[in-house]
């Protein structure tokens, strides 16, 4: 079911959901590098705040990583609203592993938040790789 779920969300992408402590993270492999994004979940680092990570982990030396994650709450209207937001690059030409995460202001019991990422991996050659990742609407009690 994990795998239909998931293929859902991202067709035709072969990324898929697994299990991790914190819930659910979208995975996908793409050459040497890892990208993740975690369902949204009550923050371990501040309890109150929803959270969602995203993480690149490449097995060689990068030009760059870089990647946002945006944390989005369904409103009354049903709309969905921006309420974090994290931003993290590494251009340094070692680059393996960066990480940043997308911290809502509060979280409210049973509020219903979305997360989106956008990765950038530029290799040594310039090859470029950016994948896009978004869970589905889950709800979490803070």
């Amino acid at each position: 079911m994990t795998a239909v779920l998931a293929g859902a969300i991202l067709a035709p992408s072969p990324a898929l959901a697994a299990e991790n402590s914190g819930g659910f993270t979208i995975q996908e492999r793409i050459s040497d590098c890892n990208f993740n994004l975690d369902w949204p979940h009550d923050s371990h680092h501040d309890p109150g705040h929803a959270n969602s990570n995203a993480v690149i982990k490449c097995d060689s030396p990068k030009k760059y990583l870089g990647l946002q994650v945006r944390l989005l709450e369904r409103t009354g209207g049903g709309h969905l609203a921006q309420v974090g937001y994290g931003e993290y690059v590494n251009n340094s030409g070692t680059g393996r592993t960066i990480s940043k995460a997308a911290t809502s202001d509060s979280c409210h019991s049973e509020s219903q938040y979305v997360a989106e990422a956008s990765f950038l991996v530029v290799e040594q050659n310039d090859n470029r790789i950016d994948p896009d990742h978004k869970t589905p609407l889950v709800s979490v009690s803070c």
